[in-house]
């Protein structure tokens, strides 16, 4: 009998659930007519703000500071791309804070120069953000983008950045001991290649003045084995200096930043409408809190009827 009651207790009709639903829906529906007539009744007002959100917005692009755009490219050969971008991005971070003359100390430029910098950011070749990327590939070339309120910077602030990168201590220090390593590795080529030199020599000589062929050779000595071994030889040579050219530096330029002549502002357009979109709100959230004040006024004056 009990169980009985617990379960028609617990039943909930479907009529029950529609009266729920519709009570929902009417005051969906009352909210969304009171939105309706308070920005009907409040209209002017919403122009207004509108209005001057644009006004504003035009303001704020006639008094802002044009600049002149600049991008590197370069190629790195230690790290990953996104270490290089969180690097460039720590000085970032020193140009929003404004903090001028920590910038100035680490790029060892004035602080003078430092104030015209405006944005430092790494990217890829197709300008999208090294923050995520996971590639651990080397020998990758990727970009430095640069805002600037003066030119006359541009060469300067290139030698700067690529100095400060090569030179952070981590870098530094590995590229050091490659250095040694490959240096030592030369030397020892260039003396082995003296020596099979002499070799090739000497045995040139003996060729001439004996009667013996130049095809000739036994176990203790093999001409063609000395050519083969001087080949190699060179040809680690040639790729050692190869790297001295292109892979010394933590970061090499590919295309150096060009100075721009025309300076770049904020596109008009998209501040114009979020000025309009800002005005909007707030005039649309003022109507919303005049009519709210109205409509409880009006409830007490009832109340106290």
């Amino acid at each position: 009998m009990t169980d009985s009651n617990n379960q028609s207790g617990d039943y909930i009709s479907p009529e029950t659930i529609k009266g729920i639903f519709l009570s929902i829906f009417s005051l969906f529906a009352a909210f969304l007519s009171f939105l309706f007539s308070s920005v009907k009744k409040y209209f002017l007002l919403l122009i207004l703000f509108m209005l001057a959100g644009l006004l504003a917005a035009y303001a704020y692009y006639s008094f802002s500071p044009s600049y002149y755009k600049a991008e590197m490219i370069v190629q790195h050969n230690e790290l990953s791309q996104k270490t290089y971008h969180q690097i460039i991005g720590g000085l970032n971070d020193l140009i929003g804070s404004e903090s001028y003359a920590k910038l100035a100390t680490e790029l060892k430029i004035s602080e003078n120069s430092a104030r015209k910098i405006g944005l430092l950011e790494a990217v890829s070749i197709n300008n999208e953000s090294l923050a995520n990327d996971t590639s651990t590939k080397k020998n990758q070339p990727f970009k430095i983008n640069a805002q600037l309120s003066d030119n006359k910077i541009v060469d300067t602030l290139q030698l700067a950045l690529v100095q400060y990168i090569n030179s952070t201590p981590f870098l530094y220090n590995l590229k050091e001991g490659q250095k040694k390593i490959y240096s030592d590795q030369l030397l020892f080529i260039e003396k082995e290649l003296e020596r099979l030199d002499t070799l090739k020599e000497k045995y040139n000589r003996y060729v001439l003045t004996s009667k013996i062929s130049a095809t000739f050779y036994n176990n203790d000595f093999d001409p063609a084995g000395i050519y083969k071994q001087s080949r190699k030889l060179s040809n680690q040579k040639e790729d050692i200096l190869e790297w001295f050219n292109n892979k010394s530096e933590a970061i090499s330029v590919i295309d150096g930043f060009k100075t721009p002549f025309t300076p770049q502002s904020k596109k008009l357009r998209a501040i114009l409408l979020r000025g309009l979109l800002i005005g909007f709100l707030t005039g649309f959230f003022v109507a919303l809190f005049l009519a709210l004040k109205k409509l409880t006024i009006s409830a007490h004056k009832d109340l106290t009827r």
